[in-house]
């Protein structure tokens, strides 16, 4: 038996773990790795968001409303 959790069960989950994460981040006494781990993952983040749902939004609607 395996168990998966739904993109729409966790999308509430994202905004916590995005503030906790920064939380984190905020707390590095180095700050040389507080900044490459910031870099990081803001990079992570347009890259798997909005970056690649601006490049990509044609192939994500083209078949829903095209008949």
């Amino acid at each position: 038996r395996q168990i998966a959790v739904q993109g729409r069960y966790i999308f509430p989950v994202i905004g916590i773990a995005y503030g906790l994460f920064s939380k984190m981040i905020k707390n590095i006494p180095i700050r040389t790795i507080k900044y490459l781990t910031l870099v990081a993952s803001l990079g992570i983040f347009l890259y798997s968001g909005p970056i690649k749902f601006i490049l990509y939004w044609g192939t994500f609607f083209s078949g829903w409303f095209i008949s």
